[in-house]
Order: C-alpha cells, then structure tokens, then sequence
C-alpha cells in the first residue's frame, strides 16, 4: 500500500488500513482545520452523546453487571454473561450456543474474551469509531455527521455500553458501505463483512451475500431491481407454507405465541398470502407501537419501568427510525435503484417473514440510512468542482548544480 498522502487509486481493504499514518491525519482534520458553527455544535453535541453513554455505564450498566441493580438495560445482556459464564465454568450450554435460533457467538465470544463489563464498553467504543474510520476513503462522507445520526439512536448507545449483538451489525454495515462504494471491490472486506455480521445473526450475512449476487455487474436484477425484489417475495410466499409443512419451525413461530394481530398476519401468510401481509408487517417491525396511539393511553402505563430495554430504548429507537425514513424519502435517498435502498427493501422484505417481529432486528436498515444521508453524491460537475478547489502543489524548480572548475 502507498504511502503517498492523497493517492487513492480504488480504497482496498487491509487489516493495518485503520492504524496507517494517513488515515489517522484524514481523521484529526477537524481540530486544525475552519469549520461551520453547524459543524462545531454537531461535534460538540456528539462529545456530549458520548459522555452520556460513560455516565449511563457508571449509573446503570456497571450496577448491573455487579447484580446490585435488577434494571435491565441490554436486551440479552444477562443471557449472553449467563451463557458465558457457563460455558467459562464447564457448564453445558454449548447447545444452545450452536443453534442458529440463539445464535450467541459474537457477545458470547466478547464474554469470554473480556470478562469485564468496563473492558466490553471499551471494545464497543472501539468498534464503533474503526467502523466509522473505515469509511473514510469513501468520496462525500461526512464522518461526524454520519456518528451524529447513529447516536440519535437509543439502540447505538444502548449498544455502546452492553454486551449485546447490535455492534457487530454496526460494523458489518458500515464495512458493507465501503464495499459497495470502493473503486475497486475486496475480498478479504467481504469476508471481513460476512464474518462480523455471523457475529450478530446469520440473516444479515445470508442477505449480504443474496445482495450481492442480485446487484453484481451486468446483471438485469441491478438494471431492474424491482423485478429482484417481485422474485424474492414470490420465493418466499411459496416455501413459508412449505417449509411449516416439511420441517419443524417451532422456534421461530413460538415467540409469536403471545402477540396480537401477528398471529392473523402469520396464519395469511402460512395459507401463501405473504405479499398481503408484507407491508403491515415490515411497519410493524420497524415502527412497533408507534402504529398502535391508544397503547401509549392503556397499556404503556402499567408496563414494567424497570425494563428499559421495553420500555425506553425500543420506543426510542422506533421513533429515531421514523425519523430518519423521513429524512431520507424527503432527500430522495429511498429509490431501490440505488444500491443501499435495494439492499434495505431487500432486508426488510426476507426480515418480515419471520413469525415473530423485533424492532431492534431492523437496526442494520437505521445504519444504512444514516449513512446514505450522510453522505454527500458526487456528480460529474460536483467532481470537477471540488478538484478545481483543491490547492495545486506549488512545484519549485531544482537547485542549479555547480560546475566543476
């Protein structure tokens, strides 16, 4: 890898590209260089964001972890120690850490790995700004506004202080950004990509890979990408019914056990009615009970307040994505004929089949939204823009040699 400063002839993907010289000055741009006030309080407000996530630590998270506190502010957070902590013992938890319904791999593995409440915060710190810095070669991001959009989201900073799985979905979706913006495309990014999203859950690497085969050069899915979305829910409305009837799906369809209009939406779909069921479902899952106003009046307040994780960080999270689908259809950034609205249309498509809806599993579709906001495009005219306002090299003629007497 050159180590010319400025010379990007097609960003590829190497393990040391996060701790090179150049990636490091690219980064601290901003402590020398003139900004907007827009620019000032958009950083001032993400230090801000990020002390709040130590003080949540220290307040909430660490009591937690000391069981001297029975808030639950990670979703799966105790399931994931107590896992851990079995296997750490020689306890036989090893089924249901190999199970693709509990796929616990990634927490787990951190678990054990760190074994310390502190030392996983830092991790998920460190995680989430070398994902971040890893897009730096992409053309038009702006990285802090990109954080300042995650952190909007209780689910990033929930994230940032648990053990949980929805860190490893940030970095996978990040990197999947850089993939797909690159000049030139890496395997060892894609395996990098496929490895950290197995981390969280199998569907978004399954879904990676179908993207990718659906969107690939000179394929008429990428030209007509519509036409790759009609396929999928075709395939999926004929196997759902199919595969109730040939296997045993009692784990996926037993968390729905306890839910409302759910149950109606899955029996239509079991009876090959998916593509009428698609739509409520996917608001459902990304929204939840922002659908449902009368449950803020009868049901929310006799809930549990000691879950935050139900209570506090899902409700939040389901109206930072509302938000953020606003922005985005009122940006014009939600045409499938663009590479991250198809990969989102597509996620959602596979994600709603399920039995059993859970907001905080949409969180890659967030991320991928932030990023497309964030992100500047870059036109032709744009382009020549910005090289005309880059400052030319001055050029200084060589010294005149001497001459030998």
């Amino acid at each position: 890898m050159s180590s010319e400063a400025g010379t990007t002839t097609g960003p590829r993907f190497f393990p040391w590209d996060f701790i090179t010289r150049r990636r490091f000055r690219t980064s601290l741009q901003f402590a020398y260089g003139k900004h907007t006030f827009a620019a000032w309080i958009r950083v001032g407000a993400l230090l801000g964001i990020f002390a709040f996530c130590v003080g949540l630590f220290i307040a909430v998270e660490q009591p937690i972890f000391n069981g001297v506190s029975d808030l639950r502010l990670g979703a799966d957070t105790q399931t994931y120690y107590a896992v851990a902590d079995a296997m750490g013992s020689g306890g036989k938890a090893q089924a249901e850490f190999l199970t693709v319904t509990g796929n616990l791999f990634g927490p787990i593995a951190m678990a054990l790995l760190f074994k310390n409440a502190f030392w996983i915060m830092s991790c998920n710190f460190a995680l989430f700004f070398l994902a971040v810095l890893a897009c730096t070669p992409i053309k038009g991001l702006n990285k802090s506004f990109l954080m300042f959009l995650l952190a909007l989201n209780a689910t990033t900073l929930v994230s940032m202080v648990t053990l949980n799985k929805e860190i490893f979905t940030l970095v996978a979706s990040l990197l999947l950004c850089r993939l797909i913006y690159a000049e030139k495309k890496s395997k060892l990014l894609l395996l990098v990509i496929l490895f950290v999203g197995m981390l969280a859950r199998w569907e978004q690497p399954a879904i990676t890979l179908m993207f990718l085969f659906l969107w690939r050069k000179n394929s008429v899915f990428r030209r007509h990408p519509t036409y790759a979305l009609f396929l999928v829910i075709g395939a999926i409305t004929v196997a759902y019914p199919l595969a109730l009837h040939l296997f045993d799906l009692s784990a996926f369809t037993e968390q729905a056990s306890n839910g409302g209009a759910i149950i109606a939406l899955n029996r239509i779909q079991a009876s090959f009615g998916y593509p009428l069921v698609l739509i409520p479902k996917t608001m459902m899952s990304l929204f939840s009970h922002l659908l449902t106003p009368t449950y803020w009046f009868t049901q929310y307040p006799l809930e549990d307040f000691k879950d935050l994780a139900n209570q506090y960080v899902i409700n939040l999270h389901c109206l930072a994505m509302l938000f953020i689908f606003i922005v985005a259809f009122f940006k014009g950034r939600l045409s499938v004929s663009r590479p991250l609205p198809f990969f989102i249309a597509l996620y959602l498509i596979v994600t709603s089949a399920n039995a059993f809806l859970q907001p905080r599993y949409q969180y890659p579709v967030y991320v991928l939204l932030c990023f497309d906001i964030a992100r500047r495009e870059i036109t032709p005219m744009r382009f020549r823009l910005f090289m005309q306002s880059r400052p030319k090299p001055s050029i200084t003629a060589p010294a005149p040699k001497l001459q030998d007497a």
